[in-house]
């Protein structure tokens, strides 16, 4: 799904290869690496903006800086529209300037330690906020309040990444803080979660960016809101494994039969 970042930007490129050097605003270079070392863009774009699976290349991008802009505000297929008050307009001339002028980026240090603080600050203050919500909610990557994962398979995920997600190593995250973390988010569902709240997805609405595009619960993003009801499983299969209107066409070595089954369950036991 996230694919269609990629296009979406790649014609935008294009479009914006003629653009004249002077329409390029300067902007600090320096302040725009610290952003973007910050910021959830990584997931899709790369650590060092040099492109992935999931969005292309912006190191050295022909787009002037108010095509960026333009682009940011309003979004693109299967990217979010940032406002201004998610991130302001001299935030994104500095990241355009460090595009330009591509500076080392702050070198990574270690986690603090879950004796430092609670860890409720270090998660609003992490990298995994930016994507996940300040609370661990959901926002452009999916809801993990409550996570069912095993602690194991979590850890694993954060030390290998996933599609559209970096990969945190120990010197970014140590071992103890993982645990820390993942401990926290489970207490956030023995003691805030609601009764009858929506069941975990499964672990492929993630892995298959289904949520980058649909929503962590479903309730729609950059493409439309999903229910099953109504919706006959075979048929919900065969749009999922022939495509949709900008979705693209999913095999079985990417999405099995089984996690088919196991979305379109749980889209059902939605409320």
């Amino acid at each position: 799904m996230r694919r269609l970042i990629g296009l979406g930007l790649a014609l935008l490129l294009l479009g914006a290869c003629g653009a004249s050097a002077s329409e390029q605003a300067p902007g600090g270079a320096a302040r725009g690496a610290i952003l973007w070392a910050q910021s959830a863009c990584v997931g899709c774009h790369g650590l060092d903006a040099e492109g992935s699976a999931s969005g292309p290349a912006l190191i050295d991008t022909p787009l002037t800086v108010h095509d960026m802009m333009d682009i940011m505000r309003r979004g693109t297929p299967g990217m979010p529209p940032y406002p201004e008050d998610q991130i302001g307009d001299d935030d994104l001339r500095d990241l355009h300037a460090w595009f330009l002028n591509p500076v080392p980026l702050p070198t990574p240090t270690a986690a603090p330690s879950p004796t430092s603080g609670p860890v409720e600050v270090t998660w609003a203050q992490s990298a995994c906020a930016a994507c996940h919500g300040a609370s661990a909610q959901g926002g452009i990557g999916p809801g993990l309040a409550g996570t069912t994962q095993p602690f194991a398979d979590f850890q694993a995920v954060v030390r290998r990444g996933a599609m559209g997600m970096p990969a945190f190593p120990e010197t970014q995250m140590s071992g103890p803080y993982v645990r820390a973390l993942y401990d926290w988010l489970q207490e956030q569902a023995r003691e805030d979660e609601p009764v009858g709240a929506s069941p975990a997805q499964p672990a492929v609405w993630v892995d298959a960016l289904c949520s980058a595009c649909h929503g962590a619960n479903a309730e729609g993003a950059s493409g439309p809101a999903l229910s099953a009801a109504g919706l006959s499983y075979d048929g919900f299969q065969r749009v999922v494994r022939e495509g949709a209107e900008g979705m693209p066409p999913y095999d079985a070595g990417r999405v099995s039969d089984d996690d088919i089954r196991a979305i379109y369950d749980w889209l059902l036991a939605l409320p």
